[in-house]
């Protein structure tokens, strides 16, 4: 699956596993204690880790969109997500630059194998 930031496409699985420890790391820091204990089920939030992003995502397929746009784990978790893209991108940006409006970002499928190696964008062979 692809996070797809304006014309920029990032691959997602990577931008979190692939991550730096640098990276993650710091995201922690960033946002240790960033969200409310209301927003996070009474517990003090320890920051954004690998762990935290499995579980937000695994409960994602059942959620609505307007449940998402203000729910603020959710908004938190996406803002490290960008910055976790971005960064692994090579991209110079800090935490706040990714606080993108929600119409900013979407998902895409990434193409399968079978149509990624389609024969309309095979090279053609030699002789042919």
């Amino acid at each position: 699956m692809k996070l797809v930031v304006g014309d920029d496409s990032y691959d997602l699985v990577s931008s979190v596993q692939g991550a730096g420890i640098g990276d993650l790391r710091n995201l922690k820091a960033l946002t240790k204690g960033l969200l409310d204990v209301d927003d996070n089920g009474g517990v003090a939030f320890p920051g954004v880790t690998v762990k935290t992003f499995a579980a937000l995502f695994e409960g994602l397929q059942d959620s609505e969109q307007a449940d998402l746009a203000s729910d603020m784990n959710f908004l938190l978790h996406m803002q490290a997500l960008v910055w976790l893209a971005k960064r692994k991108a090579g991209e110079p940006v800090s935490f706040d630059d990714c606080g993108i409006p929600l119409d900013g970002f979407t998902f895409a499928d990434d193409p399968t194998d079978e149509e990624a190696s389609s024969p309309k964008d095979a090279p053609a062979e030699a002789g042919a």
